[in-house]
């Protein structure tokens, strides 16, 4: 319709050029232009700010047929002109302004995409080495118990190889001071002290071996374990100490009175042991160490 302060070519219920309201059109024109009431206010707010951003500039110029177009010749508005430069420059105003925002959640995307995938990774990395450190673990912890194991049983044989030596020194030497039988019919204290400190060394490493073997009951996390305490220690330095002083008490001690003769025979024959039996028990008392500071 036409402005009727101005005479431009307009739509709504202002005029884009002067400001002026426009007259209500008849119920034909709007059935035919406006078929709802959204268009209606889309146009009002398209005229008002076609208003508000005029170029004062630009007069209207009447071209004689009473439509008023501006002076330039084309009927253009500020909105109008900035929708074509949004159609042939989408990079400028809000079209620039929708690419930004596009990129930004395109990269936020690719950003969030990386993250949970580097996630992904060091999980799968720590459960990797997890399961890795775990099973270094039980390694180490195995060949330990082997370990012990092993230097225990070397315990076990070393004693028992210590007490099998005097059994048999003590055995060959048995009729040496009289026969067995004689202790008691003869009164034979030679023999009898003889007998006895034999009977005691073997007894007391046949007791060592059998101790060295067991382990100490213990619980663990509502289970009794077996642990091995270094068991054979005190053994192994009994008999060092058996063969220090068997090497000096044997010489000194005087063959009267007949008790002392069976205990001159007695250290004479530890002393026979040599070398080798006192070498045996200083190693079974350096590994029962060990094993005492393995279990703490």
């Amino acid at each position: 319709m036409k402005c009727p302060s101005c005479g431009a070519e307009v739509t709504g219920r202002f005029c884009s050029y002067c400001g002026a309201p426009l007259p209500a059109a008849s119920n034909d024109n709007t059935s035919v232009t406006k078929n709802t009431d959204t268009d209606r206010l889309v146009d009002d707010w398209q005229s008002f700010d076609d208003y508000v951003n005029r170029d004062l500039s630009k007069p209207v110029a009447d071209t004689g047929n009473g439509t008023g177009s501006p002076a330039s010749g084309k009927n253009e508005t500020p909105a109008a002109r900035r929708r074509e430069e949004n159609k042939k420059n989408p990079n400028s105003g809000s079209g620039r302004s929708r690419n930004t925002a596009t990129n930004q959640h395109t990269i936020h995307k690719t950003t969030t995409q990386k993250t949970k995938t580097k996630r992904k990774k060091k999980k799968k990395g720590g459960r990797l080495l997890s399961a890795a450190t775990s099973l270094t673990t039980g390694s180490v912890k195995l060949g330990g118990t082997l370990f012990y194991l092993v230097i225990q049983w070397i315990c076990v044989a070393l004693m028992a190889l210590s007490t099998l030596r005097m059994a048999q020194n003590f055995w060959a030497n048995r009729v040496t001071l009289g026969s067995i039988a004689g202790v008691v019919q003869e009164k034979n204290y030679a023999q009898g002290i003889y007998l006895i400190g034999a009977l005691i060394c073997v007894g007391f490493g046949c007791i060592q071996a059998l101790w060295i073997a067991s382990r100490k009951r213990m619980p663990d996390h509502g289970k009794i374990r077996q642990v091995d305490m270094g068991r054979g220690l005190f053994g192994f330095v009994v008999l060092v100490l058996l063969a220090f002083v068997s090497t000096y008490a044997y010489p000194i001690l005087p063959a009267n009175p007949a008790p002392l003769e069976g205990a001159k025979l007695f250290f004479h024959i530890v002393d026979d042991l040599g070398k080798s039996f006192l070498f045996m028990n200083v190693i079974g008392a350096v590994l029962c160490v060990v094993r005492k500071m393995g279990t703490r």
